[in-house]
């Protein structure tokens, strides 16, 4: 009876060297998963922050809008009274208009902020 083996000894070198070339792979993949994780962390922050402005512009805007509304109809009735000329009335016309723009506009970059910190987290 007889038992014959036979094993390269290379193997041992090259077996070592994909484990050591397995293991680096792994590292990478753990190190891109935690930096896939930070940058979502990161943009959802900022969608966040952004959102927050605009609902602080919102209330911002809103209150500009009611100051130009009560000096628009200060000057109407200083108009009537005859107390101001027609190019005060226009200007505090051109004043309530362009609060009421920047009030809409607000609002939109608000419902528009909030819609996209619902795609960057992935809920819309």
């Amino acid at each position: 009876m007889g038992l014959n083996l036979t094993f390269k000894l290379d193997n041992l070198y090259k077996n070592r060297q994909n484990v050591n070339l397995s293991k680096c792979q792994a590292l990478v993949a753990e190190e891109t998963l935690v930096l896939a994780k930070q940058n979502i962390e990161i943009g959802v922050n900022a969608a966040f922050l952004k959102c927050y402005e605009a609902s602080q512009q919102v209330i911002l805007m809103d209150e500009s809008k009611k100051l130009a509304n009560e000096n628009y109809e200060i000057v109407q009735s200083k108009y009537l009274n005859q107390l101001a000329i027609m190019a005060e009335l226009t200007d505090a016309s051109n004043a309530k208009l362009n609060a009421d723009l920047q009030f809409v506009n607000a609002v939109i970059n608000a419902q528009f902020q909030y819609y996209s910190l619902l795609k960057v987290t992935g809920t819309l």
